[in-house]
């Protein structure tokens, strides 16, 4: 890890600890320049989720119509939806799971 690195990860793992949401207001409190800190801050986290940002990144789901047939299952994020059955490979949902995390 270089130098830059080690003096940079100090600040993204007290923003990531702060619970405040907005990274800016973390810049303003500490006086770091916010452009930098994104810059650092994407360098070390480039897998952080963009969902984690979510006030809700979960929601409860229940089924609009109910009947002894399965049916096929509309999941929808962001304007994106993903259609699928019970056919349908839990591999293949997490993977376009964690592909839109990664866009949004």
């Amino acid at each position: 890890m270089t130098q830059n690195q080690q003096y940079w990860q100090s600040p993204v793992q007290k923003w990531a600890a702060s619970g405040l949401s907005q990274a800016e207001e973390f810049c303003r409190q500490n006086n770091i320049k916010p452009r930098r800190f994104y810059a650092w801050k994407n360098r070390l986290q480039p897998a952080t989720p963009a969902l984690s940002s979510c006030s809700q990144p979960f929601v409860e789901v229940s089924p609009a119509v109910t009947t002894d047939q399965p049916g096929p299952v509309v999941m929808s994020l962001a304007g994106v939806e993903i259609h699928y059955d019970q056919n349908t490979s839990p591999e293949l949902l997490i993977r376009l799971l964690k592909l839109l995390r990664e866009e949004l």
